[in-house]
């Protein structure tokens, strides 16, 4: 006899587990916090099998450190269902082309090499059989020189992601900053009480900035990895 209070579903044998499906985070330090807390907000979801690509002080400027889509290849080689990618805090810099040629930070010229790259990072994310690819936008800056650099990278992320079927982009901006376009260190909860989200650098996600991304991430994916 079954105990009181338990029930199996049609078709399935008791104690049978849904199959697993994989979540790949991928990023530079922006997204290292952001993973624990991806950790905690999925851990009730026994069907999803989380792992990550993480590597500090990289990015999309410069492969013959890293190479992202070789990189993204290797960890996504299971095929997992969706592939979450935050990138780019690093990359305002001069860009050293295939053609060994140098295309300056913020002419279009680094524009469309950029482009191109975020390009073959997605086409590999979607090669590797993520049926649903998440972007995440990195949030103003403090310094100056790093807003234009956010700025700059997520309007380029932003239409590549357009371009691609099964890929999307979230906008981080209005999340953290009361008004977009304008840093700030704080978020105000229900009640009107603020709530500090910003690391002392004045770009890194702290702990409560980290878990209230965490939670939009979730919200975005938890219905594509949910059992079908």
């Amino acid at each position: 006899m079954l105990a009181a209070g338990a029930c199996v579903l049609p078709g399935r044998k008791a104690g049978a587990q849904a199959p697993q499906r994989g979540l790949l985070v991928c990023g530079d330090s922006m997204v290292k916090t952001v993973a624990r807390s991806l950790t905690r907000e999925f851990a009730a979801f026994p069907s999803v099998r989380l792992s990550q690509l993480i590597s500090i002080g990289t990015g999309l400027a410069r492969p013959d450190v890293f190479d992202w889509p070789a990189k993204l290849k290797e960890a996504a080689a299971d095929r997992p269902a969706a592939i979450v990618i935050m990138l780019g805090a690093n990359d305002g810099q001069n860009l050293r082309t295939a053609q060994d040629t140098v295309v300056t930070e913020g002419t279009p010229e680094w524009t469309a090499e950029y482009a191109a790259r975020v390009a073959a990072l997605l086409a590999q994310a979607r090669e590797s059989g993520a049926g649903h690819v998440l972007w995440v936008g990195m949030p103003d800056m403090r310094e100056k020189k790093l807003q234009a650099d956010a700025q700059r990278i997520n309007a380029v992320a932003r239409a590549e992601c357009a371009k691609v079927a099964g890929v999307e982009f979230l906008d981080t901006t209005a999340l953290f900053s009361p008004k977009p376009g304008t840093y700030s260190a704080y978020v105000i909860r229900p009640g009107g009480k603020p709530l500090l989200v910003r690391s002392s650098d004045g770009g890194h996600l702290n702990a409560d900035g980290a878990d209230l991304l965490a939670r939009a991430i979730r919200e975005k994916l938890a219905p594509r990895l949910s059992p079908q």
